[in-house]
């Protein structure tokens, strides 16, 4: 082959390879603008935000927060919520209350804060979901009719009234039943508590004024994955926002460890009673440092009444009581002059005596009874930041026992093992990684109303934690812990950490 064949030889290799170059590039800015109009798609790595806090309803203030910065749309998104329990009860109505649409002020969204199980239909009213997935644990079986179950609920409205001139409004609620009858609903917490049952109350469907709907899905863990797998369930070009509680692996009563101490019920509540009108924390500091002095308090008592031979005697002895008295004045003293602020009395004489008052209490109290208390410790009902902050300036402080109270919780209790618990961790990461990457992921601890098993906290927080960076490694996850956590981000357990710091009435 001559040198001119080889030349031409030669042209025509390289022209073809830029042709084939410039056919590769066009393609690929061809796909690549395809790909950037399909929903959901992004080039980047994906940043998410993953936040901790402390009770559901706190959630709304994160997940408006991040509509309104543009981490995703404020309507029209999916959430997926892995939980003990579905928080689909209706709010309760207020003149302030954003009426089926998005809070305009920080004040409306104050008004959104109620209650741990009613921000769900709050942020469908509000237009930021119209499709709910509740992905149940199997614990909870006893509560479903099947494994996995569809409908469109109905949100609306009526006035219970009949006095034309009354604004009272009430929410309602409809669904198809079994037989595919709408029926219409709404919650009457009064009702439950005379009667001693449910708190829903049958509507006449024609009074239900409905203003919005969404899609409803309850589906049991372990069918998720099947379900997912064999349809085109979840698309992956929905919106997602992730939301997690901590209650999924287990649910009990904060009041248990008291129960087991053989303590009267009505001892507890005399002292819940005794403390919310001596107490008045405004926020989660006042709430630490009151609960450390109540802690020193018992430990001076324990110390002083305990008997070398018995850890359950009680304080009888006159110079015990003298020296105990003397020593909660000292502590009272220093408290008062540090923190006068957090009494609901400013008058000192008034609150000493409300103290001695808790004293007394305290002292017909048995050694374990005592040693209890301290380990559940003493905080407030709700977050300050909630609408009853908002409405009656100070939220109720007490025994740190939660809700589910004797005689004052339906829901279904479930103490899980330790093998139980990393098992259902392994399911809900399978469960999770399936998703597309969420714009949101929110993890609620559920420790301060009492229903997350509280000896587990830890263990089921890490897990919870290392499932989520597991499943979304693609994805950069910064992580943000609320201010307002029970006991800050190391949790409750941890909050006698803080005695190492500073303060004269420690003394």
């Amino acid at each position: 082959m001559g040198m001119r064949a080889v030349r031409r030889l030669l042209k025509s290799s390289i022209a073809f390879q830029l042709g084939l170059l410039c056919f590769v590039v066009a393609l690929t800015v061809v796909v690549t603008c395809w790909l950037m109009q399909t929903p959901g798609f992004r080039m980047t790595t994906p940043e998410v935000k993953v936040v901790v806090f402390e009770e559901h309803h706190e959630v709304l203030r994160y997940w408006f927060a991040e509509a309104e910065a543009g981490s995703f749309p404020q309507s029209g998104n999916t959430l997926i919520h892995i939980d003990g329990h579905s928080d689909e009860a209706p709010p309760d109505y207020y003149d302030e209350y954003p009426f089926f649409r998005w809070p305009k002020t920080p004040k409306e969204l104050v008004y959104m804060l109620q209650k741990n199980d009613v921000f769900v239909v709050e942020a469908v009213m509000s237009g930021l979901f119209n499709r709910f997935v509740w992905v149940w644990p199997s614990w909870d079986r006893q509560n479903h009719s099947g494994l996995y179950r569809r409908t469109v609920t109905e949100i609306g409205w009526f006035v219970p009234n009949t006095d034309e001139a009354s604004t009272a409004k009430v929410f309602c609620q409809c669904q198809p039943d079994d037989t595919n009858r709408r029926v219409c609903f709404y919650f009457n917490e009064e009702v439950a508590y005379l009667s001693g049952g449910t708190d829903v109350v049958e509507l006449d469907p024609g009074r239900c004024k409905v203003e919005t709907s969404y899609i409803s899905e309850e589906v049991m863990d372990q069918v998720f994955i099947e379900k997912f797998t064999k349809e085109n369930w979840i698309d992956k070009s929905e919106t997602i926002i992730l939301d997690i509680d901590e209650d999924y692996f287990g649910c009990e009563s904060g009041a248990d460890p008291l129960l087991q101490t053989k303590i009267n019920w009505k001892l507890v509540e005399l002292l819940d009673t005794l403390l919310s009108m001596t107490f008045c924390p405004m926020n989660t500091d006042d709430e630490r440092v009151s609960d450390l002095f109540l802690t020193k308090i018992i430990e001076t008592i324990m110390r002083n009444c305990e008997d070398s031979d018995s850890q359950n005697s009680f304080c009888n002895s006159k110079l015990k009581l003298n020296a105990t008295f003397s020593q909660v004045g000292k502590y009272f003293n220093s408290f008062f002059r540090e923190r006068s602020a957090i009494f609901c009395s400013q008058l000192k004489s008034s609150s000493r005596t409300r103290v001695k008052k808790i004293v007394k209490l305290l002292l017909v109290m048995t050694y374990d009874q005592l040693k209890t208390l301290t380990d559940i410790g003493f905080c407030m009902t709700t977050t300050p930041k909630s609408l009853s902050g908002e409405l009656y300036k100070n939220v109720p402080f007490q025994v740190c026992h939660g809700f589910n109270t004797p005689n004052e919780s339906i829901v279904t209790f479930h103490s899980p093992t330790e093998d139980e618990i990393e098992t259902r961790s392994e399911l809900m990461q399978s469960i999770i990684s399936r998703l597309s990457t969420p714009r949101l992921i929110s993890i609620c601890r559920s420790f301060r109303d009492g229903y997350v098993p509280k000896k587990h906290f830890r263990h089921i927080e890490n897990n919870v934690l290392n499932a989520v960076k597991n499943a979304f490694q693609e994805a950069k996850l910064t992580f943000h812990y609320d201010p307002g956590l029970l006991g800050g981000q190391r949790g409750w357990e941890a909050r006698h950490e803080y005695r190492k710091a500073r303060s004269t009435f420690q003394s």
